[in-house]
């Protein structure tokens, strides 16, 4: 069984990595003063303590990142909520399934259930970095499951993370997380600063804020069938050093395109509005146009607090 040493000590890195990459950037001072700033502290505390853990389990050899699509997940919690994502596990090889918090969470489990919905493995021990191993049988379909158990007293909320690793997959240097992280937060404070509303990161019950993966075979990273409140939105997206040109693109219900990104370049941000007429079913796509090899994308959705809502637009 893996266990990961705590990184609780350390995670505050994270948070330091982000805001000095938005001072040699020019980003600091009025970024500070913005709501999206404190929510991005709480995302990269959480996401940072997942790549260390990755890393922690990438390290002694055999596992890596999921090669199946998005391998990392996050999303602001209350108390008992939890969140899910279903996809393909194959027969006879091994993953793991990890979970991290932010400062204000003292206890998150993770679990994986199978098609019938029995748990086949879960980590409910009271900690904030639950982990589990898990070979399947067969392949199918398998749901992974993320929960916010309790928090530290005087708080009703936190950032979790959930991370899935395969036995023989993407080993990615540890630097591309943290860079690609980094990256994240300068590019979605650059969106904030260019809509006229306030701007969080969203924290609907039925999606995740933040997701990612490796996408090298696969042409797309998909995050579908979730829903979004009635609103204008901004899908940020970034890719590590290997990126060369990402794309990305929102798409409704039914399967029309509601805001893309197309541009050639390493940095998509889509604005588009959610009407209530297409509120459901929403899938967002992150797409690798060209790289120099395996690319790690992190993607992370934007709500904008407006008056009135706008047209859809592309780039801002």
């Amino acid at each position: 069984m893996f266990r990961v040493s705590s990184s609780r000590r350390i995670v505050a890195y994270g948070q330091s990595l982000a805001i000095a990459f938005m001072l040699l950037n020019g980003e600091g001072t009025p970024a500070a003063e913005t709501p999206l700033f404190d929510d991005l502290g709480r995302v990269t505390q959480s996401l940072m303590a997942s790549a260390i853990s990755i890393k922690q389990v990438d390290s002694r050899g055999g596992m890596g990142l999921y090669k199946g699509g998005n391998s990392l997940f996050g999303a602001t919690f209350q108390v008992r909520q939890s969140r899910d994502v279903t996809t393909e596990l194959r027969g006879g090889i091994a993953y793991v399934l990890l979970g991290d918090g932010d400062w204000r969470a003292s206890d998150v489990d993770v679990s994986i259930t199978d098609s019938t919905g029995r748990t086949v493995a879960a980590d409910t021990l009271v900690d904030n970095e639950p982990i589990v191993q898990f070979r399947p049988s067969t392949t199918g379909k398998y749901t992974l499951r993320c929960q916010l158990i309790q928090v530290h007293p005087g708080n009703d909320s936190s950032f979790c993370s959930m991370a899935l690793m395969e036995e023989d997959g993407y080993s990615v240097p540890g630097g591309n997380l943290g860079q690609v992280l980094a990256q994240i937060v300068g590019a979605s404070l650059s969106a904030g600063r260019s809509e006229s509303g306030i701007v969080r990161i969203v924290d609907h019950t039925k999606a995740w804020a933040v997701f990612g993966g490796v996408q090298s075979s696969y042409p797309a990273n998909s995050m579908s069938n979730f829903s979004l409140n009635p609103g204008q939105y901004v899908l940020v997206s970034v890719g590590d050093v290997n990126t060369l040109d990402l794309d990305n693109q929102i798409r409704d219900g039914e399967d029309r395109i509601v805001g893309q990104d197309t541009a050639s370049d390493r940095f998509p941000i889509t604005k588009f509005v959610v009407e209530s007429s297409n509120q459901n079913r929403l899938t967002a796509r992150t797409m690798l146009a060209n790289s120099t090899g395996a690319s790690f994308t992190l993607s992370a959705l934007l709500r904008v607090d407006v008056a009135s809502t706008a047209t859809t637009s592309h780039r801002p």
